[in-house]
């Protein structure tokens, strides 16, 4: 298996215990997270204070 870039938001607790055997976690702040930090991720872990939508992931490559 591939390993996978996956974006978490910095306060979901043990995110790297959870998903680090996948692939390489990189935290995020919520309420900041801007489609350029998405380029080249495949996994976005999102809070409810993030705004997900057409505008944020049009351009990346999140496929989870």
């Amino acid at each position: 298996m591939p390993s996978l870039r996956i974006l978490a938001d910095e306060n979901i607790p043990c995110v790297e215990n959870a998903f680090g055997e996948f692939g390489s976690v990189e935290r995020y702040a919520g309420r900041d997270l801007r489609s350029a930090q998405l380029q080249g991720a495949d996994v976005l872990l999102v809070r409810s204070v993030t705004p997900v939508g057409p505008a944020l992931l049009e351009e990346s490559s999140v496929r989870f």
